[in-house]
């Protein structure tokens, strides 16, 4: 198996083949496509739920415990006055007066003046050079990078190792387009997965004289779309055959399509707005 991640999709892909442990003979092969999603369409047990609410209301408890023991440290404590230390006179030098200081001496018994520097605004005081922007052009670079980063999508290797043949194009004008897949002749116990828009939309479906049904919707806005059939083995008789039905509105189109290990078939969708 091939892991590969996707943002916060995570994929395993592969190949099986499998085997009768009795005589040894041959019982299929074909892929394995998985995909890791949040949350699981099985019905969730009781039990389970249970486990999963004591498990939370653990967590919160705990949180809880937390948030109030480092309230309890951050409770301020009474502030004790610091000591005055006690100020030296200067000495009195024998036999001589003690020094004035330098302003008395200078101005008498006037009072000097100061000169007072304009106190500068809060904001330029308390500026801090790590709450600058960026300068334009870095801030741009920053968010191409991290847009080149999220740009390439995941493809299937299903759909990147083998060729993807063009069968036909279909123009429509209806909005809605519904498609039947069908075994096209004996029933050989061949099997597809198909994908829309390189998203797996059925997977290991194996072909009968029942349809395999999708609908598409088209629009102006989404008014094309890319159709994958893909051979997950190739039956009792190679190669993988099947036929299309396709519906649009009062008009239907038949499309017979041969996939193989090495080749998937395509089958393009166009919306043209009625005239």
């Amino acid at each position: 198996m091939q892991y590969t991640k996707n943002g916060d999709e995570e994929f395993l892909e592969g190949k099986y083949s499998s085997y009768r442990e009795t005589d040894s003979s041959f019982c299929g092969r074909g892929n394995v496509f998985l995909r890791k999603v949040v949350t699981s369409d099985f019905y969730k047990e009781p039990f389970l739920a249970k486990r999963e609410k004591e498990k939370k209301n653990a967590i919160t408890k705990k949180e809880t415990t937390t948030d109030s023991s480092l309230t309890a440290k951050k409770t301020p404590r009474e502030k004790v006055p610091a000591p005055t230390a006690a100020v030296k006179k200067p000495a009195a030098k024998p036999g001589g007066a003690t020094k004035q200081p330098l302003t008395t001496a200078i101005a008498g018994n006037k009072p000097v003046k100061k000169t007072v520097k304009p106190e500068q605004p809060a904001s330029v005081k308390n500026k801090d050079i790590k709450a600058v922007p960026l300068a334009p052009e870095i801030a741009i670079e920053k968010k191409e990078h991290d847009f080149k980063m999220k740009e390439p999508a995941f493809i299937p290797l299903v759909l990147k190792n083998r060729e993807n043949e063009l069968v036909q194009t279909i123009s429509v004008n209806t909005n809605e387009v519904t498609i039947n897949i069908y075994d096209n002749g004996t029933i050989d116990h061949d099997t597809i997965s198909v994908y829309l828009d390189k998203k797996l939309v059925i997977s290991h479906q194996m072909l009968t004289t029942e349809a395999i049904t999708l609908k598409l919707k088209l629009d102006e806005s989404n008014d094309y779309h890319e159709l994958v059939m893909v051979a997950d083995n190739l039956g009792d008789i190679p190669p993988n055959t099947s036929l299309m039905v396709v519906k649009a509105g009062d008009k239907q189109y038949e499309v017979r399509i041969t996939s193989t290990e090495q080749k998937n078939a395509v089958v393009v969708f166009k919306y043209e707005k009625p005239k």
